[in-house]
C-alpha cells in the first residue's frame, strides 16, 4: 500500500507518528514536582539502605567478634586440657619409672649384701670378735 503513497502522504504519516509519540511519551513522564517527589523518594531510599547496610555491618562485625572470642576461649580450654592431660600421663610414667628404678635399687641391694655382706660381716666377726671376746673374758 505504501507504494501507491507520495512522499506528502509518507511524510505526513511519519509526523502523525512522531505526534503519537510525543503524547505517549508526554502522558508517562513526570512533571516537575512529581519529579521532585520522586527524587526525594529515591534519595531518602539511597539513604535508608545506607544506613541499613551500616547497621549490618555493625550486626554482623559484632557477632563475628563474639565468636573469635568464644572460639580463642574454647581453643584455651582445649589446649589447658591436653597440657592437663599430658602432665597427668607424664607424671603417671614418671612415678611407675620411679617405683621400678626404686624396687630394682632395692634388689641390687639385697644382692649386694646377700654377696659381700655375708663375706665382709662373717669376716670381721671372725677378726674382730676373738680378741675383743678374749678381752672380755678376763673380767
Amino acid at each position: 500500500m505504501s507504494e501507491g503513497k507520495d512522499s506528502f502522504e509518507i511524510l505526513a504519516d511519519e509526523l502523525a507518528r512522531m505526534g503519537q509519540q510525543i503524547a505517549h511519551l508526554q502522558r508517562t513522564s513526570l512533571n516537575k514536582t512529581e519529579a521532585e517527589a520522586l527524587n526525594k523518594q529515591l534519595v531518602q531510599g539511597v539513604a535508608s539502605m545506607a544506613q541499613t547496610g551500616q547497621a549490618l555491618y555493625e550486626a554482623i562485625s559484632e557477632r563475628m567478634d563474639m565468636r573469635m572470642e568464644k572460639l580463642a576461649m574454647e581453643t584455651i580450654l582445649a589446649a589447658t586440657d591436653a597440657a592437663s592431660r599430658a602432665i597427668e600421663k607424664s607424671h603417671a610414667e614418671t612415678s611407675s619409672a620411679a617405683r621400678d628404678y626404686a624396687k630394682a635399687a632395692g634388689e641390687a641391694r639385697r644382692e649386694a649384701w646377700r654377696y659381700f655382706g655375708g663375706f665382709w660381716v662373717g669376716w670381721h666377726r671372725s677378726a674382730l670378735a676373738g680378741p675383743f671376746w678374749g678381752f672380755w673374758r678376763r673380767f
